[in-house]
């Protein structure tokens, strides 16, 4: 479900520790933050991107809307990370594809299929991904969000006055971040091991080109692990965790060792990681140990830990529910937000 988004904005991120907001302009090329705040939340008020306590939470982004830099700002964009988003891919038939209607009414007719879940309390999202084989079938990539989880997003955003313009999945922020996509997989290939980074003996001759670069958003308690090569999403898992880096690292090789099973392992593999523990030199070096391959912060505008913000300032996808948003008068909105 496409989405595009203009004018002067708020991006907000929640996290178990923050609430993180930028202004900036919405839907540009090239994202640029033009003022940012960091909010400390308190303990148990955001859980797994889920918001626990929205009197807590509301007071903070009331009090913080407030700086002259915010005031005039009256839409937001939501990047939500949390596990409680279920992914899928399907493929179905190329000709149902090319027409939205139709393909909306087959994803919603078989979405009790895609999910392991009552289907009622989800809303579905999807984005087609490029053509399959030999073309008969396209890919679509599916997401299920939880309908509770977004009705506190749209509470948060309206008792304060705004107007939410979109909720862009985490994932879908490290992916516009990244500039990548979810585009299909090319052909599948006779798979070669990955290298590591110290395996210094010659490549095969026939060694399939292109590296994978693990986009690593770390959070205390929470990880989301993109991997890609050529361009393409190959792999995605959000992961909720101790908050302990050795229990954090253990999670990481995990997952990184299911991708070693995959036909889109290959070639080498570097980690370039965002979000507030990749400004953490300690834990950034335990990563490089656990993994032994290259490990960098992102390098983006105002630090690694705005990466999602930036990436879901031009999201392309929407996973809301604008009928969540209440018709108001833009003088009755300022009036609630002042109070």
């Amino acid at each position: 479900m496409k989405k595009k988004l203009s004018g002067r904005g708020l991006v907000i991120q929640l996290t178990e520790e923050q609430m993180r907001i930028a202004q900036m302009p919405l839907g540009a090329a090239m994202p640029q933050i033009n003022s940012r705040a960091v909010v400390d939340l308190p303990a148990g008020a955001v859980e797994d991107g889920v918001i626990r306590q929205p009197e807590a939470v509301r007071t903070l982004l009331q009090a913080a809307l407030n700086a002259p830099e915010f005031k005039r700002a009256r839409q937001v964009v939501f990047s939500l990370c949390t596990t409680q988003v279920i992914a899928e891919r399907v493929s179905v038939p190329a000709r149902e594809a090319k027409n939205p209607k139709r393909l909306e009414r087959l994803l919603l007719a078989n979405m009790d299929m895609y999910f392991p879940v009552d289907t009622m309390d989800y809303h579905l999202v999807w984005q087609t991904a490029g053509p399959v084989g030999d073309g008969g079938e396209t890919a679509v990539q599916l997401w299920a969000v939880p309908k509770a989880v977004l009705v506190r997003y749209y509470a948060l955003a309206n008792d304060c006055g705004l107007n939410v313009a979109a909720v862009d999945y985490g994932g879908n922020s490290m992916v516009s971040a990244a500039e990548a996509s979810y585009g299909a997989s090319a052909a599948r290939e006779k798979k070669s091991p990955r290298r590591r980074k110290d395996d210094l003996s010659p490549a095969p001759a026939e060694a399939p080109s292109g590296d994978t670069t693990l986009y690593l958003t770390a959070e205390p308690g929470q990880l989301m692990t993109t991997f890609v090569r050529d361009g393409q999403v190959r792999l995605q898992r959000s992961i909720q965790c101790a908050m302990e880096t050795e229990a954090m690292v253990g999670e990481l090789q995990m997952v990184a060792d299911y991708f070693d099973t995959t036909d889109d392992a290959r070639g080498s593999m570097s980690v370039a990681a965002c979000g507030s523990l990749a400004s953490d030199g300690a834990f950034l070096d335990a990563v490089r140990a656990g993994m032994n391959v290259p490990v960098r912060p992102m390098s983006v505008q105002s630090g690694p830990e705005w990466a999602l913000i930036l990436g879901a300032s031009r999201p392309g996808l929407d996973c809301g529910l604008p009928p969540l948003n209440p018709v108001r008068r833009a003088s009755e909105q300022l009036g609630q937000a002042w109070q």
